[in-house]
């Protein structure tokens, strides 16, 4: 009876409150992780147009976009079964593979109205 009141209150907490306890990770190096992958993922995306890459890390409307795939993939991650009995260090991996920003242009679909004001062209290299 115990351990189904543990894991009654786990599905009860916010979803980065237990990521954070999952993974043994503090809300200053979860919040760094989402933030480090919301650029790794921009300068991915936008590796031909790096003028616009700052303007866009700049502005909220990305980063609120950012937050609501990145809870989503909490979600995904958070949906695995047995998380409490997986290895701290295999739970890292796991999160990692989720959130991973070079895999994630290919399923992330993006808002064209956000884009929609900016102009994308390739700088000549030279």
């Amino acid at each position: 009876m115990e351990s189904n009141n543990k894991q009654g209150n786990a599905e009860q907490q916010p979803k980065a409150v237990r990521v954070m306890q999952l993974l043994h990770i503090t809300a200053r190096q979860y919040d760094a992780y989402k933030i480090r992958c919301g650029r790794s993922f921009l300068q991915n995306l936008l590796h031909h147009y790096p003028q616009q890459l700052d303007e866009i890390l700049a502005n909220k409307n990305y980063w609120d976009w950012w937050e609501v795939h990145y809870q989503l993939r909490d979600n995904i991650f958070l949906n695995a079964e047995n998380l409490d009995c997986i290895n701290v260090e295999i739970l890292g991996a796991m999160y990692t593979a989720v959130h991973h920003p070079y895999s994630l242009p290919a399923e992330l679909i993006l808002d064209t109205d956000f884009f929609a004001g900016f102009t994308f062209m390739i700088k000549p290299a030279i």
